[in-house]
């Protein structure tokens, strides 16, 4: 698949090139974000550029004369290449297979061919090069001059200087549109956009933009320019066929740069001191979130084939390359007003969502996202659940303390079950069909007859019950008590209260993994989930989550576990390590979150907004665990099991690197075990094995270093 090269560049060269493709990828999210890799660099990193024919990242550093060369599938830094001075931009061309350096104070553009990994060629340029941008289509370099005030073009057949065309300004960024044969360059302190024809250099128009513009990028599919304004904090957005601004789009403070993913409908942007990351749908123009980053970010770039950004921080000798698609908000769903519980039938494939204070339930279709129908229930619905068996749809509505009995297939509630008092949560035995109901006024649970739906108060349990849940193999009923900070073991055949154990402050959310011995709880006040052992019933771990959670879900298929705090915080949980792989912040008022079923993505509800967000998660394959591995004195065999969580893996790659390179090899996803030949005798080598899906590479196994044998 080719790609062509939209350039983008900030002042001091922080961001000089990116990419078009298609779109197959959202990440970032953070170090630990699902799908996010750290990669440890020599430098802190000004600039970065990938080229999707080599697979390989190259990231400069003004205070570096070298380029560093990452492997995408390894994310690891394999070689260094020297280079005649300090690099202020990179860009690629990878119709070529080529990358271009500038080199301010020597005023010369380095040409690196990808294969060698060397420099092939150093062009002197007349002045000293700010900004850089390919055209793969005409094979064209553009390198800008801030302090000369000129744009040279340059024959990237011959590596001969075309033309150099002088501006009024100084140019702080460049982009090209190869469709239309369109350059388009920022005057920062002039605060405009020019607008140049690529082929001969002649100025088509001047647009004015906002305050300081620094970075610009090309939408080539709907024709759209996109300019970052530094002073102003905003993005011009610009009608390509017209040069007119449409519209501006606030962002954050001090933004340095941005990238356009082409066919996601993406633009990110990065800011001053900020570890953060903002992403915005350029399809609406609207803000689509916030993704935390674990450094101030400086330089970004994406490899648009398998939607993997790259960032890499000035203070930080680390790049995280990024997913764009887990973690990423797909889409919104309207609903009814302030929508405060959801769940999911995972037989029929239906979402229904509480509307509280529309007295109505939401029922959406999974496989259109769209509301089929919207279903008039009691007075205040507070809680949902669902018996899957028997398409059966629970709502608690907490101002007539009533449950409403819907009929899935009908979509129409066909009982109404009154209650002693005031309910706050509602949860199914999926084993039997038993439906429990806390009683916040009382202190008490509730059960359900389902086949008759007669209501008995089962037991009292703590103070402020505030969330129930089943596991439906033990038929053990888990109650959080929110004011006084406990969790209630129940065991309904007897009625009994069998434990009651400390938890964090102000418990609101409580799961059960029905593959594992283990409850979840989400502890509002302490910004926690506590890990419960059910055959001891004690905490065995605390993880520290976003502030405030509100909720918490297992999603047993994929192995994880999420939790959606008010802040708008979507963190996801390794069943099996009980640790955070990923955290992903988007703007809302959120209060609940399901899973859809056969999928990796989850829906969070959004209260003040009405609406129900669509998140990717959990595309990246889980990490192999590498159980034996032998050595000869020209190859490394690695046996290993599948990764415990993720898409199943379609491939497995081991890499074997020392300090001369790397070798690889692939073998089918049904593979446990793979040799790496043409190793030299006696090398020290860094072995680790990639799980990849049909379309992105997890986390590398921890290397393990291991030595050929001699002759």
């Amino acid at each position: 698949m080719s790609r062509k090269s939209r350039g983008f560049v900030t002042r001091g060269a922080s961001l000089v090139s990116a990419f078009v493709l298609a779109f197959a990828a959202f990440p970032v999210v953070s170090s630990k974000t699902s799908g996010a890799a750290t990669i440890t660099v020599k430098t802190p990193t000004t600039g970065i550029a990938f080229d999707s024919s080599v697979g390989l990242a190259f990231s400069i550093s003004q205070h570096s004369r070298f380029v560093n060369v990452v492997n995408e599938s390894a994310n690891t830094v394999f070689t260094r290449i020297p280079v005649a001075g300090y690099p202020v931009a990179v860009a690629s061309d990878p119709g070529t297979g080529t990358e271009y350096v500038a080199l301010g104070a020597k005023k010369v553009l380095d040409v690196i061919n990808a294969k060698t990994l060397s420099v092939v060629h150093t062009l002197q340029l007349s002045a000293q090069p700010s900004a850089l941008a390919v055209d793969p289509s005409s094979d064209t370099i553009v390198v800008a001059s801030s302090s000369g005030r000129s744009l040279t073009f340059i024959d990237g057949v011959t590596n001969h200087v075309v033309r150099t065309v002088k501006i009024p300004g100084g140019i702080t960024a460049l982009a090209i549109d190869d469709v239309t044969s369109t350059l388009y360059a920022t005057l920062g302190t002039a605060n405009l956009l020019e607008i140049f024809q690529e082929s001969t250099g002649v100025l088509e128009s001047t647009l004015p933009v906002g305050g300081d513009p620094i970075a610009v990028g090309v939408n080539v599919g709907s024709n759209t320019v996109y300019v970052l304004n530094g002073a102003s904090g905003n993005l011009a957005v610009i009608n390509g066929a017209t040069d007119t601004t449409t519209t501006t789009v606030a962002v954050g403070k001090s933004p340095t740069a941005m990238v356009v993913d082409q066919t996601g409908n993406h633009v990110f942007l990065i800011f001053k001191n900020s570890a953060t990351m903002e992403e915005v749908d350029s399809e609406t123009n609207a803000m689509r979130g916030v993704i935390a980053m674990p450094f101030y970010p400086t330089a970004l770039d994406i490899d648009e084939s398998d939607g993997l950004l790259y960032a890499g921080g000035a203070k930080s000798s680390t790049l995280i390359s990024v997913s764009t698609v887990a973690g990423t908000i797909r889409g919104s769903i309207s609903v009814g007003t302030n929508p405060g519980a959801v769940a999911v039938d995972s037989t029929t494939g239906q979402m229904y969502v509480a509307n509280y204070a529309e007295d109505t339930v939401s029922q959406i279709d999974l496989a259109t996202n769209a509301v089929v129908a919207t279903i008039p229930v009691g007075d205040g619905p507070i809680a949902v659940a669902v018996n899957d068996s028997l398409d059966r749809i629970y709502v608690a509505n907490e101002t007539d303390k009533t449950v409403s009995v819907i009929n899935g297939a009908t979509s129409s509630v066909i009982a109404t079950a009154g209650l002693p008092g005031t309910p706050s949560a509602i949860a199914v035995d999926q084993g039997n069909g038993a439906v429990y109901v806390t009683d916040v006024s009382g202190g008490a649970l509730e059960e359900i007859d389902p086949s008759s739906n007669l209501v008995v108060t089962l037991c009292v349990v703590g103070n402020g019950p505030s969330s129930v849940a089943v596991n439906s193999h033990t038929h053990i009923v888990y109650v959080t008590n929110a004011a006084d900070n406990s969790l209630s073991v129940v065991n309904p055949t007897n009625g009994h209260v069998s434990a009651t154990v400390q938890v964090g402050e102000h418990p609101v959310s409580v799961a059960v993994s029905q593959d594992r011995s283990t409850v979840f709880v989400a502890n509002g006040s302490s910004g926690t989930v506590s890990v419960l052992d059910t055959r001891s019933n004690l905490v065995s771990r605390t993880i520290a989550v976003g502030a405030d959670p509100r909720e918490v879900i297992v999603d047993d298929a994929n192995g994880t576990v999420d939790v959606i705090d008010h802040s708008g915080t979507a963190v996801t949980i390794s069943e099996r390590t009980n640790t955070v792989v990923s955290s992903y912040l988007e703007h809302g008022d959120d209060v609940a979150l399901a899973v859809a079923p056969g999928s990796s993505n989850f829906y969070v509800v959004d209260n003040s907004a009405g609406i129900i967000r669509l998140i990717g998660n959990g595309l990246f394959p889980g990490t192999p665990t590498v159980t034996n591995v032998t050595r000869t004195n020209s190859s490394i065999t690695v046996h290993w099991t599948a990764p415990l969580s993720g898409p199943v893996a379609t491939a497995f790659l081991v890499v074997a690197k020392s300090t001369r390179g790397y070798e690889t090899t692939a073998v089918p996803g049904s593979a446990t075990i793979a040799a790496v030949n043409g190793l030299r005798a006696g090398t020290t080598y860094q072995v680790t094995v990639i799980a990849q899906s049909s379309r992105d590479s997890g986390t590398p196994t921890t290397p393990i270093v291991i030595k050929t044998l001699r002759h």
